[in-house]
């Protein structure tokens, strides 16, 4: 379980967001698979897996074989994260996706991804992309070197630091140590400053350098994984990834 300790983020007031507001879907629904509470379900030939990474609440999981996911129930209630359902390739805690992960930074080429989330205007919560890195090529355990996250949208929760522009648009960045399973690691938070819903031929390489560029990621460590989906404060039930990809 990739747990997380407490974001020093705090509540903001509600802004209008980029949604596409749908209805639960039905764990027995024809054709699908539900995925229960730190549970997982690989697909396309397990290019891909969902898994419901709960380390506080408990999130149920809707897959119709596709590369994405909704969330069916969730428990979330406090006022910091408790559960992250997502979609990944490369390593999760000993859970592997075909390719040729972990891969090494410097050797990375140029993945680009594909993102679309379906969103509620309630809830308190994170539509976001994250990559994982490790100071070696670590398959079974907490990444030790940097979580860089792209956060597409954030309702009801604070993002800042300075602006940068990036793949032709603008983020805010802001990074700091956090720490858990008895490592540490930098947790690196690009943030639209207007919230979407989809990005489609993202470039990751600008966001890995300018982490680099402020030590943040080393060309010599390795990136183990990469995952979409939603950090859950408060809420969650509806959220759903309609489709991720990345070509690396």
């Amino acid at each position: 379980m990739m747990t997380r300790l407490t974001r020093l983020l705090t509540a903001t007031a509600s802004f209008a967001v980029a949604i596409a507001l749908t209805s639960s879907v039905s764990a027995a629904a024809a054709g699908g698979k539900s995925i229960g509470p730190h549970q997982k379900a690989c697909v396309s030939n397990r290019g891909y897996c969902v898994r419901s990474d709960d380390f506080g609440s408990s999130t149920w999981l809707y897959n119709s074989g596709g590369q994405g996911f909704r969330i069916a129930k969730s428990t979330a209630s406090r006022s910091w994260v408790t559960a992250d359902p997502n979609i990944f390739r490369g390593w999760q805690w000993g859970i592997g996706t075909k390719g040729g992960w972990p891969l090494k930074v410097s050797a990375e080429g140029a993945p680009r991804a594909d993102l679309t989330v379906s969103q509620a205007r309630k809830g308190m919560y994170n539509a976001q992309l994250a990559m994982w890195f490790s100071t070696y090529p670590n398959e079974k355990t907490q990444a030790n070197g940097a979580e860089l996250m792209i956060w597409l949208s954030h309702p009801n929760v604070a993002a800042g630091g300075p602006a940068v522009r990036v793949d032709g648009t603008d983020w805010s960045v802001t990074e700091w140590m956090t720490g858990g399973h008895g490592v540490s690691w930098h947790l690196i938070i690009f943030a639209h400053t207007t919230p979407i819903s989809s990005v489609k031929g993202l470039w990751l390489n600008p966001f890995v350098r300018i982490a680099e560029s402020h030590g943040w990621v080393k060309p010599s460590w390795y990136w183990t994984g990469v995952n979409a989906g939603f950090e859950l404060w408060q809420g969650g039930q509806g959220l759903g990834v309609s489709y991720f990809n990345v070509n690396s």
